[in-house]
């Protein structure tokens, strides 16, 4: 991944296209990790909020270094532990879902489609905030801290994980998943 955003920084300066073929296959195999790590943890809340506070020292450390240097018009997105998040979140919600509807329970099952749909919520409030031209920046850095897939580094695709999650008793469908969100990546 280091390899990556290597690339990424300094592509205009002639770094070559092939070096940023080592770093892909890491998110992939982050989200893969994070599926196993969702479903043999024994606290899942406590899993949950060690992801939301990387992603809140990552994101304090972007903002650091994007006021420390002058990056001109490049932004620093570079956070996996928000797209880390949003996925075991989801994964979650999923569980909290099927819950819910195993126990006739309606309050669990609303409650699980309310964690899946809360990236969803966060992204529309950030991009409001954003899309605001008069916006505090103090109210700016605040909706940085709200993980979703508007600021994630690899966007919506980092659904990939918790397809992986519906798939993870079949390795053989997480691995078409793979190629297929993959296919998607590239043809988009």
């Amino acid at each position: 991944m280091f390899v990556d955003h290597v690339h990424e920084m300094f592509a205009g300066a002639g770094v070559p296209d092939w070096v940023d073929w080592f770093g892909r296959p890491v998110a992939t195999i982050f989200f893969f990790l994070s599926v196993e790590g969702f479903v043999h943890t024994h606290n899942q809340k406590r899993y949950l909020s060690r992801l939301l506070i990387g992603f809140w020292i990552m994101q304090i450390g972007n903002a650091v270094l994007q006021r420390s240097f002058s990056l001109g018009s490049f932004g620093l997105i570079n956070n996996i532990f928000g797209d880390l998040f949003v996925g075991v979140l989801t994964m979650y919600g999923i569980q909290t879902l099927s819950q819910g509807r195993q126990s006739h329970q309606a309050s669990k099952i609303w409650g699980g489609l309310f964690i899946i749909v809360l990236p969803l919520i966060f992204a529309a409030i950030t991009m409001g905030i954003l899309a605001a031209w008069h916006t505090n920046p103090i109210l700016t850095g605040l909706a940085s801290m709200l993980p979703s897939p508007l600021i994630a580094e690899n966007g919506i695709l980092l659904y990939l994980g918790p397809l992986m999650y519906l798939l993870r008793k079949n390795r053989n469908w997480q691995m078409l998943a793979i190629i297929a969100v993959a296919w998607i990546e590239v043809n988009i």
